[in-house]
């Protein structure tokens, strides 16, 4: 009769890959950005004040850890309306750069438009 080898499982290696599977798959999630598109000429009156332009960057740690990379896209968005002093954005443009470094990346986030303010 032959013996069978049986390999015991370690509780720590599989409690160690749960972990590493859970950061790879909820690590750098975020939620999204709802941009606000519901105004109505009819319901009140808007002033268009020019064209706002917001930046927002973040890092990734040696590509691994994200460093103000959760939110950047908002930021930017919201950095556009207060460059005004308005409410909402219309017809936003996004654009995106990175740069590399030795220890990680980083991402710069514009986002530019018409911002308009609602008259009370």
């Amino acid at each position: 009769m032959q013996k069978f080898l049986v390999r015991k499982t370690n509780f720590s290696n599989i409690l160690i890959l749960v972990c590493f599977w859970a950061i790879f798959v909820f690590g750098c999630s975020s939620y999204p950005l709802v941009i606000p598109t519901d105004i109505s000429p009819s319901k009140s009156k808007y002033k268009d004040v020019g064209e706002g332009i917001g930046t927002a960057a973040g890092f990734m740690f040696l590509n691994l850890i994200s460093i103000r990379q959760t939110g950047k896209l908002e930021r930017a968005y919201n950095a556009a309306i207060d460059s005004r002093n308005g409410d909402f954005l219309l017809e936003p443009v996004i654009k995106e750069t990175w740069f590399w470094t030795p220890i990680g990346t980083g991402f710069v986030t514009s986002v530019s438009g018409n911002v308009i303010k609602q008259v009370k």
